[in-house]
């Protein structure tokens, strides 16, 4: 026999349970009296049994948390969401519902992706890094893509204006003495916490 355990389905078989009488265990076995005994018990705390199409049972048991419980009893006593419950009342606010146990909750936005993804790609594309001096994506994707021999072509010089390829030789450089920096802290942090090692023969 299989025992499922589903949380939070509705009580159906709890009523039929609560009609069984103790009295007509008499003519079971102790065992089977036991066992009914038990499931009679667990019936009565809210716990449900169905069984399923191949044989077997499916337990159910509805539980809440005590967290649940005590975010319920909070919101009844936190003036913000006196003012929340009032606000709904009085259609001011939208962005909560006073669900059918009496809590508050949010509602869902309902948002579209074609709204969302370009702002995110734009915060993502546009995050300084201080250590470079501009955003990664800038360092990374910002000018076009060209080997270090043919940065510009001939007669592009003129198309672009000098400022334009002053400041890309500019970043090159700054990104270059930042990656120098770095690398010669890790050397030097290296270098502080070497130590020499020596072997004897049989080691």
């Amino acid at each position: 026999m299989n025992i499922l355990y589903h949380p939070g389905k509705a009580n159906v078989v709890a009523d039929a349970l609560s009609r069984l009488s103790m009295g007509s265990l008499v003519h079971l076995p102790c065992v089977k009296q036991e066992i009914v005994r038990d499931v009679h018990k667990l019936a009565s705390l809210g716990v449900q049994f169905f069984e399923a199409e191949d044989g077997r049972v499916i337990v159910q048991n509805t539980t809440e948390s005590s967290l649940v419980a005590l975010v319920k009893e909070k919101q009844y006593d936190d003036p913000i969401f006196l003012q929340y419950r009032e606000g709904i009342r009085e259609h001011r606010i939208t962005a909560f519902n006073i669900a059918e146990d009496g809590t508050l909750r949010c509602q869902d936005p309902k948002g579209n992706w074609d709204v969302h993804t370009p702002l995110i790609e734009f915060a993502y594309n546009n995050s300084y890094h201080s250590r470079i001096g501009m955003a990664p994506f800038e360092a990374l994707h910002g000018r076009r893509c060209r080997s270090p021999i043919g940065w510009f072509e001939v007669g592009e010089i003129q198309i672009l204006g000098p400022n334009l390829i002053h400041q890309a030789v500019e970043k090159i450089k700054l990104i270059k003495e930042q990656l120098k920096t770095a690398q010669s802290r890790q050397k030097s942090y290296a270098v502080v916490h070497r130590r020499d090692i020596e072997f004897q023969v049989d080691d």
